[in-house]
Formats: C-alpha cells, structure tokens, sequence
C-alpha cells in the first residue's frame, strides 16, 4: 500500500499534530496516526484528555499506519523536499507481525518502524454541541497566557478547575484559590461557560492567526481551522462566579512602578530562609518581613492615598507584578485589609487578583 504527499507539507503537518504528544508508557501515546484516503492524509495525535487532526492533500491507495518513534521520523522528514512516497509494508516473524514504512523523496529513502493506528484511542470523541462561537485563535490564546500563570501547575483530583482556564461570558479566568488572573473583553461574549486544562488550550498556537469555529459541547470543546481541528476536554464544572470575589467599592486606589516593587521584592526575599513564609506587610509604600527569625524592610515610592495595612505573599504578587512589567505604573486597589488586591494597567484588559494574608498582631501593634 502507497500513497504520496508533498514532502514540505507532509512534515509540518507532522510537527503540528506531534506537539501535542507526551511521554507514555504506551507506545500509541507517543505516534502520530496516519489515515491515507479520499485524497487525503490525516494526521491525528493525542495528549490524553485532548486531540489535534492535521489534513493534507494526498494520492493513492487508502490505508493507515503510525510510526513507531514519531520524533526520529519527523527530523528525517525534515530534509525532504518534492513529492514524498509513503509506502507500508507487513511482514510475519513466526508469530510477531512487524509493519515498516518506507518513505522516499529523490534520492533519499528511509525505513522506520510502524504500528498499525488505533483507531479507538485516536478517534475524535462524540460529543453533543451546545453552543457555537468564532474566535480568532491568535487573540484567545494571548488572553489565556495572560492567565495562566494563576492556574494550579498540577491538577488536584478533587479540584479539576483550579488547574484549568475557565471561559463565562466575556471573562477568561484562572485561579488556584489564591490568586486569580482574569481577562475581560467586551466584544466577545461565550455563549456557554466551559473550563479547559490550561496546558491543553496551548495548542491554540497551531491555527496561527486565523478564525476559527468553536464548538462547546457536553465533554469536549473543539476549535476548527481550514485543516486543523483541537479537540480539549471539558472539565463540566461550573465556572466561578468572579463577580462575587472582586469587591464592590474600593476605598484606596495608588499606582505603583512595577519594575522598581519587583525589585524590592527579590531584596526581601533574599533575605528569607528557605522554609519560613513569604509574607510581605505593605504600609503606605513601606515594605517588611512578617518573617520570625530576622526582620528586613525597605520603601518604594507611590502616588496617592495609602493608609490601609495589608499583607501578601511574596511569591503571588512577583507573579503578578510580572505581568505588567513592561507597564510605567500599575494601579493597585484596595477594599480592606482582608479584601482582595487588585492588579490593573491603563489600556489592558487583564487584571490580577491577589488574597492577603493575616498579619501579625504584635507588628500591627508595634
């Protein structure tokens, strides 16, 4: 069985629907399934939860097949250059079957290992669709690597969501349950709230800068491009309410520089033993250590009224900060000193949420 492909075309299609493969015990986890027919090849790949199906034009016979070890066969891919033959071939060894594929482009020829294609595995799951929206891909990825970072890095069984970003009307979310990261645009509303692991939304990049067709549905939520389809599991938790955590009114509002605040916060944190808590007392531009084992203070300058005490963790709000780095000032708004911190910039719509922590009471005091 034969088939042929553009060479070029053939290898990029590889490396997109490659990106999305991890490292796996089993070997189908870690291929790329080749479905050959109808005039076309389609590339499918699986991370576990999520999908990406890549399709090329392609003539001759209708078959399938995968490589035993993708990654080899797409750098040797890499150097062809013209029409590239893919040509498979069965062979018995007692009673092992063996499947090799040959590829050849002029006067290169190569043979690797093969497997025959699981179509269970690879097959994009049923799903019934709910809601339907068009999105440019390169705008929705921007909005979810602007909140990420507050996602849990790794997910809590009990709690899904907090590892995910979360879609709910025009918000793009992520929290961990101590920080949040949220994004809002007004000329995007999502007809249906969805939450997807934030790792799996990264092969948004795939689509580049197109439109692409959103479909949310009960389990899965697929994005569509020209010959790109990502399939992401939906967590089928409800998204939370942002609404009810951000307060209402605000009764101090300054504008701080965030390079010279990031600055004052890796000083502070150097002076910090390794297991003690970072935690930072902020009191109009006056920063200190909460720490037990040595003390450590130093200022940086703001504009407007501060007189609310308040304490953060060091960590989430050098995070935060991070965010708008490249910003003059940032405005920081405070409620009370047991009320969120919120993060803000003038012409962005992505925000940073950070919970305070309980400040001693002897320093209170003192």
């Amino acid at each position: 069985m034969k088939a042929s492909v553009d060479a070029k075309t053939f290898s990029v299609a590889l490396d997109k629907a490659g990106a999305i493969l991890k490292r796996a015990m089993v070997p189908v986890l870690e291929t790329v399934s080749l479905r050959f027919g109808d005039g076309k090849c389609v590339m499918t790949a699986t991370g576990l939860g999520s999908w990406v199906s890549v399709e090329i034009p392609a003539q001759g016979d209708s078959f399938g097949c995968a490589f035993l070890r993708n990654k080899e066969a797409a750098k040797a891919c890499r150097f062809f250059e013209g029409e590239l033959s893919v040509e498979i071939v069965d062979s018995e060894d007692g009673r092992h079957k063996q499947r090799r594929i040959l590829l050849s482009c002029g006067s290169r020829t190569a043979e690797f290992e093969g497997l025959p294609p699981d179509e269970d595995l690879l097959a994009l799951p049923a799903d019934e669709v709910k809601a339907s929206f068009l999105v440019n891909a390169a705008a929705l990825l921007k909005r979810v690597d602007r909140v990420k970072y507050a996602a849990m890095k790794r997910a809590d069984p009990s709690r899904p969501d907090l590892a995910c970003v979360q879609f709910e009307k025009n918000v793009v979310l992520a929290l961990d349950g101590q920080r949040a990261a949220y994004d809002i645009d007004p000329s995007l509303t999502f007809p249906r709230s969805f939450l997807i692991a934030a790792d799996a939304l990264t092969h948004l990049k795939l689509f580049g800068d197109s439109t692409v067709q959103a479909h949310v549905g009960v389990r899965f939520t697929r994005f569509f491009g020209e010959s790109i389809s990502l399939c992401c599991g939906n967590e089928g938790l409800e998204a939370f309410r942002l609404d009810q955590a951000i307060p209402k009114d605000f009764r101090e509002e300054i504008y701080i520089r965030p390079k010279e605040f990031l600055r004052e916060l890796d000083y502070l944190k150097s002076l910090l033993r390794s297991k003690e808590k970072p935690f930072i007392r902020f009191h109009s531009g006056e920063l200190s250590l909460e720490a037990v084992s040595r003390q450590g203070q130093t200022s940086i300058p703001i504009e407007g009224k501060s007189t609310i005490e308040f304490g953060f963790d060091l960590n989430y709000m050098t995070e935060a900060l991070k965010r708008f780095e490249g910003e003059a000032h940032v405005k920081l708004k405070v409620a009370s000193q047991s009320s969120p911190l919120i993060l803000e910039a003038e012409g962005r719509n992505d925000h940073a949420l950070v919970l305070p922590v309980r400040l001693r009471l002897d320093r209170a005091a003192a």
